[in-house]
This record gives C-alpha cells, sequence and structure tokens, in this order.
C-alpha cells in the first residue's frame, strides 16, 4: 500500500466518497461490508475465535447550511467542532444538488477569537434568487483544501482527523493479511458520527461484539499555543491513552510493545472521558476493554490539519505487534 497517496486521496474525499474509498482499500484485505449507519467494517479471521475491534472514524468536522440570504451569502452553523480562527477566506465545498465552490467571507478576531458560526458567511458568488435555488437549508459545506506533502516526511490536509486513523488500520490490515494466520480475529471499524458524539462506533461495536477493542484516533502535536506537556512531538510515535475508562491490562501491553520497538511514545493521560470514539467502544454490549492509540497532529480541526507519516507507520506496527501478540486474551 502507498501510504502517501491513500492518505492524500482519503483527505480530498469528501465524508461519502471517503467511506466507499476506504471500503475500496480494505476489500483488498478482507471482504468490508457498510451498516444502516455507513460504517465501513470487515473481520480478518484468526486461530482463535476471540476478536478484538480495530476502530478509527472516517466522519470530519464540516459545516451546515441554515439559510440563505437576500444578497446571495449563506448562512451556516458548525457540524462538530471544526476551529472558525483560521477560516476567515478559507475555500469551501458545498454540497447543494450539484457541488458550488464558495469562499468564507473575510471577517476579523476579537481577541483572538472568531465570531460565532452563525455569524459566519459563505460567498458562493451568486445573487440572491440565484442562491436560493442552487442551495437550500441543511447542505453541507465542507472545507476545500487539498492535501500537500510537505518537507521533512510530513502532509497537511483537511480531515487528518482521522482519515490518518483509516490509513494505520490499513496499514495494519495489510501487515497481518501478509502475515498469513493470525491468533486471532482481528475486526476493523471505520465509523461514522465521531465528531458529534461518536454513535457510529457504538452501532458498530454493538454489531461485532468483541472481546476487546482499541480506538485509534488523533491527539495534539506540538504546535505554537500547545502546551508542550500536554502534546506530542511530531515523528517520536504515538500517544498511549490513560483514563479510568479504558483497561489497565491493555494499555499496559500497548506499553511494553511500543518500548520494545524504541518509540519514543507519549502518556496520554485523562481524568475520566477520553474525547474519542474509546468513550462509547468501552460501555457497548455489555462493556468492551478498550485501549487508546493517537496520532500526534498539529493545526486540529482547521483545513490545515499536519501530521507525520511516520507516526502513522509506528502506529500501524502497534495494531499489528498487538493482535499478533493475542491481545490480552492470554
Amino acid at each position: 500500500m502507498d501510504l502517501k497517496k491513500t492518505i492524500s486521496e482519503l483527505c480530498n474525499a469528501s465524508n461519502e466518497q471517503a467511506a466507499q474509498l476506504a471500503a475500496e482499500y480494505l476489500s483488498e484485505f478482507t471482504s468490508p461490508e457498510r451498516s444502516a449507519l455507513g460504517n465501513v467494517y470487515g473481520l480478518l479471521k484468526g486461530k482463535k475465535d476471540y476478536t478484538i475491534l480495530i476502530d478509527a472514524h472516517i466522519d470530519e468536522v464540516h459545516f451546515v447550511v441554515t439559510s440563505v440570504d437576500d444578497d446571495g451569502f449563506l448562512h451556516i452553523d458548525k457540524f462538530g467542532g471544526p476551529d472558525l480562527r483560521p477560516l476567515s477566506g478559507a475555500e469551501v465545498t458545498v454540497f447543494a444538488a450539484k457541488p458550488l465552490y464558495g469562499v468564507v467571507c473575510k471577517y476579523e478576531l476579537e481577541e483572538g477569537k472568531a465570531p460565532s458560526a452563525d455569524k459566519i458567511k459563505v460567498d458562493i458568488g451568486f445573487s440572491g434568487d440565484e442562491a436560493k435555488k442552487r442551495v437550500k437549508p441543511g447542505d453541507r459545506v465542507s472545507f476545500n483544501q487539498s492535501s500537500l506533502i510537505l518537507l521533512n516526511n510530513k502532509i497537511t490536509a483537511k480531515s487528518l482527523d482521522d482519515r490518518a486513523g483509516i490509513a494505520a488500520l490499513l496499514a495494519a490490515a495489510e501487515k497481518l493479511k501478509n502475515a498469513g494466520e493470525i491468533p486471532v480475529n482481528a475486526a476493523f471499524l471505520f465509523s461514522q458520527f465521531e465528531e458529534i458524539g461518536g454513535m457510529g462506533a457504538l452501532t458498530g461495536t454493538n454489531l461485532l461484539r468483541p472481546d476487546e477493542a482499541i480506538a485509534v484516533d488523533v491527539g495534539f502535536g506540538d504546535n505554537t499555543g500547545v502546551d508542550e506537556e500536554k502534546c506530542q512531538k511530531l515523528g517520536k510515535g504515538p500517544q498511549i491513552g490513560f483514563s479510568p475508562i479504558l483497561s489497565g491490562k491493555i494499555t499496559s501491553k500497548l506499553c511494553s510493545l511500543a518500548e520494545k520497538r524504541g518509540y519514543d511514545y507519549m502518556r496520554d493521560v485523562c481524568g475520566g472521558r477520553t474525547y474519542t470514539n474509546a468513550d462509547n467502544i468501552f460501555s457497548a454490549v455489555c462493556g468492551v476493554p478498550c485501549g487508546l492509540v493517537s496520532i500526534p497532529l498539529r493545526s486540529m480541526h482547521t483545513p490545515v490539519e499536519t501530521v507525520d507519516f511516520s507516526d502513522i507507520e509506528m502506529t500501524a506496527q502497534l495494531i499489528f505487534d498487538y493482535v499478533m501478540s493475542g491481545g490480552i486474551e492470554k
């Protein structure tokens, strides 16, 4: 699998296109299926009837049109938590009956803060009557930002949260497929709706009924204005979550495997909720022991999210090592 090509294609795609594309990639290793909520999932069979679920979410933060005014400007609101501060002048795609190009009208920051989403307008270049014919309240709006390969093994793109995680799962699936016989079942779940509550992971876990699980998401990477004690330097390996809701056995084993690989991983400590799909997975079915691995990411929820390819590769290797170890079943 060409990792750079895979991530670029996933990030450049819209939400529904990305799910279909991820299913096509997964079909190289197993037979993927789609759920009623749009999840993509597939199973690699192992020697034992014991299943480890590995989840990453396919959805992205975006916007929704709430109204079209008489001057032809679109008024929007947030789906999820996009960062509005760098949005002034940003390019967007409006998913009307026919997709339209638009730009966010320029606005001024006040004390470093952007105006609330309902005060932001999108210009699609049409007058009021024509704009109202083409765009309706409820139409979705997403960042229009092509992925770009940066120097020093990095990529910037929209929706690396969590298409980077999807790419790590695909790379892990390829490794497991190439390994031949694996000790336990590996169930891969590309879930929807993480950005607005994690319902895809909840229903997906209820459907697949795993014995244990690992959620793969992104975490805060080093950046301007970010507390260095709460972020991981890009290129130094994944973040492993510590939380009351996470399984101590899974967390300990993930750390042990990372140390054997020589990864300079970060211990990402949460006081309760992790604000990832792990929050829903652990309480699904009758309770599922769950671990959390995060890929360091800069500029989260913006059009220019940035990750290091080596962190994705290390995350994929860690997932592979964990499944090959048999998880906590042994």
